[in-house]
């Protein structure tokens, strides 16, 4: 049972440290920054809900960069909200590796990122995360 934890908790140890590189914070409303993930090159994804203007944007990027943003377009809808920024700012890591056969399986992993954590930072300003084993989700 402790090698079944151990190789738990190393996967999802890797699957942040993979995330965190394709979460940025988004600077879009007064005082508060919200999260968002690179969809594509170019293209972060974010809640519509966060997003409280549409011109000044600024994103911060994993490496502690922060860049202009500007808004593609909103989904009340759906919450959704998508951010453009310059391609050749920034390169999103990858963002899926397949699981080692007999390997547990997260049926879901939630990263987000406060506003000065970029990757330089030590890991204890990392991105924070949630997993979702199950229907619940508890806080890594």
């Amino acid at each position: 049972m402790a090698n079944e934890l151990a190789a738990l908790s190393n996967e999802i140890a890797a699957a942040v440290e993979l995330a965190g590189r394709n979460v940025v914070a988004v600077h879009a409303r007064p005082r508060f920054s919200s999260s968002g993930v690179f969809w594509r090159p170019g293209a972060i994804v974010t809640a519509e809900h966060t997003v409280r203007r549409e011109e000044e944007i600024t994103v911060t990027l994993p490496d502690g960069t922060t860049v202009p943003a500007a808004l593609a377009g909103t989904d009340p809808r759906t919450d959704l909200a998508v951010l453009k920024i310059d391609v050749t700012t920034y390169a999103p890591g990858r963002t899926t590796t397949a699981p080692a056969p007999g390997a547990p399986r997260l049926r879901g992993l939630a990263c987000g990122r406060r506003a000065g954590s970029g990757a330089s930072r030590p890991r204890a300003q990392s991105p924070r995360c949630a997993t979702t084993p199950g229907p619940g989700a508890d806080r890594v």
